[in-house]
């Protein structure tokens, strides 16, 4: 006797979990359950708890596959890892050919039992006339259309209403297509309506419609889409777009054995562009700030968006056509709507210190969601910057900053950056699918040191010799840190260097080194210069060493070893 088992897992949200393992398999990464709780919570604003439920109950039914794996590299050798993989289709090989053979063990029982079809969104169709009310939701009419024209036999007119003669109701059309012959309907020079009505499982309705408008003689058939068509995205009554990336595509259909007309397959007449606002509808002079009006692709220039943008925010494109020695015109309207940017959400900035990453951890992880580059209390605090959202999805994010000049530097895109040390303004940038931007200032970065172009100020002020004058030993030290990190290293800068090594040394003999502080001052200033020492100045730095090493010695210090190797350089 076969048995049933009944499933406790949701199929949709195995399917999430499914592609959560694909794409992270993709980076080359171990779907361990910490990626594809990032994975599902980026994605599906899913919390860990429901993550790890809907991972158990598709484990249990066989839909996702537990793994366990020994780390190789890094931190994790010899450590056991739980991964997920898809599961393994059952092997049907070896199953007998004639049903009359099978036994028990040979049903694979995944059917209807276990999964009945209930489809997640019904279609209903109706068609009516434009004036007409459609029936009650108690009243049920059904009004297909015929399969020909004969059905209505010999009597003119449209007595019975709506597109058949049998008055405005519903079809039994269930599917999400419908198609008809256009002479079907029953009366030409009048406008119909066919709308369809969506609802889904979960209670949510949805609806749209189109109006036919049915004339003499055979008028061609025009297509006003986006190019590509994944660009835009139909909602209720429109199509969102993106003002920056939006192209228009219209043209002729050609039939079976018709003969096209030129680029389009008919006479088409330049594009209409009109404002929509509420029950407005206002034709736009567009000849200016498009291009392609009579061309198959219509662009709408920024200057567009800029003249009408304000005013409008829905748009109706219109395109007109007819074939040469006939008087039928064909019609393409195509309602587009500015696509808004994300509302809501903050981005935050905050300082990481304390924290450290191996080497061979971050090799490992390369690549994954989220990877932090931290580092120890020894350096500066490095700036990390995440974008919080809430209530939309965000599939794209973009960091910049501003320099007190109004330069943009672009950082990079993820949803966590390092800023280097510079006098910035931090923007953040989120995106929906459409690549509608809103900005967040985050953060003004006030850095531990100057930026490049402040310190090439402070050598042409020699802001860094007034320091040393002035042992102002953390501003010495900062200036010091600065250009060695912006040394650009350039081949006709060596008598620039040498004049800089003599202001220098001359620099030493300002400091009486009868302290530790002086001591550290004559070590940064020697340290800093980029060339040998000239000649006639190697003696009066070996005897300043000289001087300060006895209060080295005194203090028990550890310095001694970093200047040994010093002296032994300048005695050379």
């Amino acid at each position: 006797m076969k048995s049933s088992i009944r499933r406790c897992s949701d199929p949709l949200h195995c399917q999430h979990l499914w592609d959560a393992i694909t794409t992270i398999r993709n980076h080359k990464q171990l779907p361990s359950f910490d990626r594809i709780r990032r994975y599902m919570s980026r994605m599906h604003t899913m919390e860990s708890d429901e993550v790890e439920k809907h991972l158990e109950e598709c484990a249990s039914d066989n839909l996702i596959a537990v793994t366990r794996k020994v780390g190789q590299k890094g931190s994790k050798v010899g450590i056991e890892q739980e991964g997920f993989r898809l599961p393994t289709p059952p092997d049907t090989s070896g199953y007998p050919t004639d049903y009359r053979d099978l036994t028990d063990a040979d049903y694979w029982d995944l059917t209807g039992a276990d999964y009945p079809e209930i489809p997640l969104v019904s279609f209903t169709w109706q068609c009516r006339e434009e004036g007409e009310e459609l029936p009650s939701e108690g009243e049920k009419v059904t009004s297909d259309p015929p399969t020909s024209r004969e059905e209505y036999g010999t009597g003119q007119g449209h007595e019975g209403g709506g597109c058949w003669g049998q008055g405005p109701g519903m079809m039994s059309n269930a599917s999400p297509n419908f198609s008809i012959s256009v002479n079907l309907f029953r009366t030409p020079y009048i406008t119909y309506k066919i709308e369809v009505a969506t609802r889904s499982k979960d209670g949510r309705t949805s609806g749209t419609g189109v109006e036919v408008e049915v004339v003499e003689g055979d008028p061609p058939t025009l297509t006003s889409a986006c190019s590509p068509p994944w660009i835009c995205r139909q909602v209720e009554g429109a199509q969102l777009v993106n003002p920056q990336k939006l192209i228009l595509e219209s043209g002729c259909v050609v039939e079976a054995g018709e003969e096209p007309v030129g680029e389009d397959g008919c006479g088409k007449v330049p594009l209409n562009v009109a404002g929509v606002a509420g029950s407005l509808i206002q034709p736009l002079d567009v000849m200016d700030v498009a291009i392609g009006l009579n061309q198959r692709k219509l662009a709408l220039l920024d200057d567009f968006w800029v003249k009408f943008g304000s005013q409008f925010r829905t748009f109706d494109v219109q395109v007109t056509a007819t074939r040469p020695g006939e008087t039928s015109e064909g019609l393409a309207l195509q309602r587009i709507r500015i696509n808004e940017a994300p509302v809501g959400g903050t981005c935050t900035a905050e300082v990481m210190q304390d924290i450290h990453k191996d080497e061979e951890e971050e090799e490992e992880e390369e690549g994954s969601f989220e990877v932090e580059v931290r580092v120890g209390r020894e350096e500066p605090p490095t700036l990390i910057v995440t974008a919080l959202t809430e209530g939309f999805e965000i599939p794209k994010y973009s960091f910049f900053a501003t320099t007190e000049r109004g330069e943009k530097v672009t950082l990079t895109f993820s949803s966590k950056v390092i800023l280097p040390y510079a006098n910035l303004t931090l923007w953040a940038g989120v995106s929906d699918q459409l690549g509608a931007e809103t900005l967040y200032m985050t953060a003004v970065v006030i850095p531990l040191l100057p930026s490049q172009e402040l310190f090439k100020e402070y050598q042409t002020r020699k802001t860094l010799l007034k320091a040393v004058s002035a042992r102002d030993q953390t501003r010495v030290d900062m200036l010091l840190r600065n250009n060695k990190a912006n040394d650009e290293e350039e081949e006709d800068e060596s008598s620039a260097t040498q004049e800089k090594n003599k202001d220098m040394l001359s620099s030493v003999d300002k400091f009486s080194i009868t302290s530790m502080d002086e001591v550290l001052q004559v070590n940064n200033i020697l340290g800093s210069i980029a060339d040998p020492l000239p000649k006639e100045s190697q003696e009066g730095a070996v005897a300043a060493l000289k001087t300060a090493l006895p209060l080295w010695l005194n203090r028990r210090t550890l310095l001694l070893g970093l200047w040994l190797p010093l002296l032994v350089s300048l005695r050379v």
